[in-house]
């Protein structure tokens, strides 16, 4: 009987219970695919995902980790002929194990806001067993 406890109680600890929230409150601008990218991400497998997506959906990626204004001076250059990137990205991800042998689990959130209007367009968070899962819903929410 102790045994099957143990089984049990092992099940119970390394299931991933996976949660998503998304909220699409405007589109991308299939014509003006620039983004800024803020890392707050301590899961960098995650947050490597992410950049390859962007990079691949033939985004222009600009990585940051401080305001735009200061992200203006460092890469006015680079758009002197445009304006500022048009999106602002965030993105906050960890993991976690319950236990050595088990699933992990990553806590993430993304934001998108259209820098023009400075309105929200794309929130997704919430709990993931797959890295995969988080690129596949992230391309779901752009491709909307």
């Amino acid at each position: 009987m102790k045994k099957i406890y143990t089984v049990l109680l092992t099940l119970f600890l390394c299931n991933c219970a996976v949660t998503h929230d998304a909220r699409q409150r405007g589109s991308i601008d299939k014509s003006d695919k620039s983004v800024i990218l803020y890392q707050g991400a301590n899961d960098r497998k995650t947050l490597n995902l992410i950049k390859d997506y962007l990079y691949d959906s033939g985004f222009k990626v600009i990585i940051s980790r401080g305001d735009i204004k200061e992200v203006n001076k460092k890469y006015g250059a680079i758009f002197k002929t445009e304006r500022t990137p048009r999106y602002s990205m965030t993105v906050s991800s960890s993991h976690w194990k319950t236990m050595p042998m088990c699933f992990t689990g990553i806590n993430y959130d993304i934001e998108i806001v259209d820098n023009t209007t400075g309105r929200e367009v794309i929130s997704l968070g919430g709990t993931s067993c797959g890295r995969e899962e988080i690129i596949k819903n992230l391309a779901n929410a752009v491709s909307s």
